[in-house]
């Protein structure tokens, strides 16, 4: 599938967040889209993490107008707030199968076919809960590389729509064991010792260093594991209880998939990070009076 820069989102053109890709073999036999950081006389795959190797949309277009790249994608994060449902083969013959046209009408945002030319995207603005991401032909993205195509499928937004209750509902059918998932409350509606260790840690020096990390900002970490282990490290400088930590960090938008796999006996990658933190030892705040 060719790239139609004019069918992209609209909202999303002036973000500088873009990536072009090549296709490269797989151990599987099939191509993967690979990003790349591209100059004027070279070319590598990119980590998709390092910003600085972000491009705005003209010149990542560009470089694939130029025969230099095989298509683009876009960045998704946090911070970016979109949510993109990958319908895997969701086309036969060029019509939508009925599993995928209700997802498709539930979620009604910037729908596209993918680039294989058989599935779609579905791009809306909400936030997914930690926990899994696929289930048979959907997957659910919110952090990683997604290769676009700007080729709209017909009745769909221009726009990346807000779309959170949707979303919450998609979610809740395709992994029923999460369909008690809510969003995090806000830090104000935490439980009373909850919100006074925030209350208490937002007053310090590093308040604000915590107030990013808590409103889901990782900008300035090198990776998302180690934005996750700065947020458990100033949490634990109020509480050293593990639970609590997590709890707290659970109502950050930092949460993702990751944290609940398996890292250790009896431990999630979660649990392991908060193990770290709380080991590592240092200062500590007073009790409260």
């Amino acid at each position: 599938m060719s790239l139609n820069v004019a069918g992209l989102p609209e909202d999303l053109r002036e973000q500088r967040r873009y990536l072009p890709f090549r296709f490269r073999p797989r151990h599987n036999g099939r191509l993967g889209k690979v990003p790349h950081a591209v100059t004027r006389a070279t070319q590598a795959p990119a980590d998709v993490r390092d910003r600085q190797r972000w491009m705005g949309l003209a010149d990542a277009a560009a470089l694939v107008a130029a025969g230099r790249a095989d298509g683009l994608g876009l960045v998704l994060g946090p911070d970016l707030r979109v949510v993109a449902a990958d319908l895997d083969g969701a086309l036969e013959g060029g019509q939508v199968l009925p599993w995928a046209q209700a997802i498709v009408a539930e979620l009604h945002g910037y729908t596209e076919i993918s680039v294989s030319g058989t599935g779609l995207h579905v791009l809306v603005r909400g936030r997914l809960p930690p926990g899994r991401r696929r289930a048979g032909r959907l997957e659910l993205l919110d952090a990683g590389f997604l290769a676009l195509t700007g080729h709209r499928l017909p009745g769909s937004l221009a726009v990346v729509p807000h779309r959170q209750v949707a979303l919450d509902a998609v979610y809740a059918r395709a992994f029923p064991a999460r369909c008690a998932f809510r969003s995090p409350a806000p830090p104000a509606s935490l439980p009373l010792a909850d919100a006074e260790v925030l209350a208490r840690l937002l007053a310090l020096r590093n308040g604000p260093k915590l107030a990013r990390l808590l409103a889901g900002d990782a900008d300035g970490y090198a990776s998302p594991s180690e934005a996750d282990f700065a947020l458990a490290r100033l949490l634990r400088f109020a509480t050293q209880d593990p639970e609590q930590i997590e709890r707290l960090m659970r109502a950050s938008p930092l949460a993702r998939a990751r944290w609940d796999r398996p890292a250790g006996p009896d431990l999630t990658y979660l649990q392991r990070t908060i193990h770290r933190a709380l080991t590592l030892g240092g200062p500590t705040l007073p009790p409260s009076p």
